[in-house]
């Protein structure tokens, strides 16, 4: 079960639905059985888009929830960490445009689900493989995620 973020759905876009077709019928029965998630932030981070991945978003919007009570609660805890706060990049509190890396990790903590990113770990940041690590939450990216599935193309 897992839980996508912006970066990974944004990637997908690399893979035409028209080429693809077996990988698309693949996450679809993810979606369909319930076992891929994501949250309402990552549908607003890719709103402004015009390509599949918008569309294929647009599409299923069920997909992106919006966040309980459980959800909020982690996001505050995650915003009120300072060791990740002080790595931020200044324009996430600057501006109004939406920041979904934590509710992306809050959902997956939430559920004991895996989150798919491709940002990587790095020392003294807060990025999200190291927000994961801090919470105890498995962090994937979408070859690794692809692989755990036995998908081959």
């Amino acid at each position: 079960m897992y839980v996508f973020d912006t970066n990974s759905l944004i990637k997908l876009n690399g893979f035409s639905k028209d080429v693809f077709v077996s990988l698309w019928d693949e996450i679809a029965t993810l979606v369909e059985d319930g076992d891929l998630t994501s949250t309402r932030e990552v549908l607003r981070e890719v709103a402004d888009r015009d390509d599949e991945v918008h569309l294929w978003c647009k599409s299923n919007k069920d997909l992106f929830v919006t966040p309980d009570d459980s959800e909020v609660a982690i996001v505050g805890e995650i915003m009120s960490m300072s060791k990740f706060v002080a790595h931020m990049p200044k324009q996430t509190f600057l501006s109004s445009r939406p920041f979904a890396d934590p509710y992306v990790i809050a959902r997956a903590e939430c559920l004991n689900w895996t989150v798919v990113s491709e940002e990587k770990e790095k020392k003294s940041s807060a990025k999200i493989p190291n927000i994961c690590q801090h919470f105890g939450v498995q962090c994937v990216n979408l070859d690794d995620f692809m692989k755990s599935q036995g998908w081959q193309f």
